[in-house]
Formats: structure tokens, C-alpha cells, sequence
């Protein structure tokens, strides 16, 4: 649960500092998250349609990040470690 938690700030933090950071000529980190929505997003289209696409994109993407960076924060060290003792 703590996981899910960090994992959460995390991802409203990066999503948040991309969002507002947005200008009408993109620099080389705008182009590469837009390139990659562009992607997920046509992939998605693919998958379930054109309709439905947009209004399941958001959930499915949210799902997706918080996955993916959830199995990442795993792999670090004394993440599953951390807990409440019994005895």
C-alpha cells in the first residue's frame, strides 16, 4: 500500500511538471512525451477502437504508468522489505 502511494505522487508529480511546462515549439523532452502519447494512443485506437479511444484513453493510460513504475520502484532495493514485524 505505501508502494502504490509513493508510486502515485510520483507519477501526478512527473505528469504535473510535464503538463505545465508545455510551449508552442517543443524542446527535445516535450517532442519525446509527445511522440510516446501519440504512440500509446494510436496503439489504443488499434485495440479497442476509434470511438471508444477517447473515452477510455485516460484510464487505460493511468493504469499503464502506474504499473510500470510500480514493477520499477519494486526492483530497488528495501522497497519490499519495509514493513510491520509480528511476533
Amino acid at each position: 500500500m505505501f508502494t502504490g502511494w509513493i508510486v502515485t505522487i510520483f507519477v501526478s508529480f512527473v505528469l504535473l511538471s510535464i503538463v505545465t511546462s508545455l510551449k508552442k515549439k517543443p524542446g527535445i523532452v516535450q517532442n519525446l512525451f509527445e511522440s510516446l502519447y501519440t504512440f500509446i494512443y494510436s496503439t489504443a485506437e488499434d485495440i479497442v477502437g476509434k470511438d471508444i479511444a477517447q473515452r477510455v484513453f485516460p484510464l487505460l493510460l493511468t493504469i499503464f504508468l502506474f504499473i510500470l513504475f510500480g514493477s520499477w520502484i519494486g526492483l530497488l532495493p528495501g522497497v519490499g522489505s519495509l514493513g510491520f514485524f509480528e511476533e
